[in-house]
């Protein structure tokens, strides 16, 4: 009985595998999120994110444009506050700010629009450091995930339009 129940567990976890790899889904788990950007619903569930990919120590975190980063909640989280930087640019200056935080920071929380030119520099050089995006913000270059902190899935939707 012991055998036969292992069994059926493997085949669906092998069909759960299946259905994650064609719809882009998977389960978060420590270290699972790719350098890029990932649109989040709400300001606070990057916390998850960090949480998620990071549960050893707190990574350097910047934010920028975020309006309340929520330090009680971010606190009560175990993030480490004196690892975060919060920016809060002109602007004007957000085109040149933005993408060179993502170069400096593991984490970095977006809450400002961007133009389609500094999404897509902010998107390739995110890649490129392996940094971590979480926006709140619309985003209409293709090639971001969406993290679902509250059921904890990633979903890459990195079949859109490719950025080069």
């Amino acid at each position: 009985m012991f055998d036969n129940s292992r069994s059926r567990l493997t085949e669906a976890a092998a069909v759960l595998q299946q259905v994650q790899q064609r719809l882009g889904v998977r389960a978060a788990e420590p270290g699972s999120l790719q350098p890029g950007v990932y649109y989040v619903e709400s300001n606070l569930d990057w916390l998850a994110g960090v949480q998620t990919n990071f549960q050893r120590q707190t990574p350097w975190i910047a934010a920028i444009g975020v309006e309340n980063l929520g330090w009680e909640a971010v606190a009560e989280a175990g993030i480490e506050l004196q690892k975060i930087v919060v920016v809060r640019p002109r602007p004007e200056h957000l085109p040149t700010i933005a993408p060179l935080i993502v170069e400096g920071f593991q984490v970095v929380i977006l809450g400002a629009n961007l133009d389609y030119k500094t999404q897509r520099t902010t998107l390739l050089r995110s890649r490129n450091s392996g940094a971590v995006v979480f926006t709140t913000c619309h985003w209409s270059v293709g090639g971001i995930g969406h993290f679902n902190a509250h059921e904890n899935l990633v979903t890459a939707n990195f079949r859109q339009k490719q950025v080069t």
